[in-house]
């Protein structure tokens, strides 16, 4: 939807996307800082694979017997 709705600033229309990383806080994080470098792997990875979407950290990820990964189901 971010990218369907441009925002208009003075005469100029504006296009944005968005892209996330997510990562869960696990046992085997020391710190909080364990999990926003997780995040933010996933994040950069979001942008370098096509922008405008959401990627997991890869501890929450499962591959599929197609070889695509697919989140784990809580």
């Amino acid at each position: 939807r971010v990218e369907e709705t441009p925002i208009r600033v003075e005469d100029e229309e504006l296009h944005m996307t968005a892209s996330f990383g997510v990562a869960t806080i696990s046992d085997k994080d020391t710190c909080l800082s364990d999990v926003v470098v997780r995040a933010d792997r996933a994040l950069y990875r979001s942008k370098r694979e096509g922008r405008n979407r959401v990627d997991l950290e890869s501890s929450q990820m499962m591959r599929t017997a197609d070889g695509t990964l697919r989140p784990l189901s809580a």
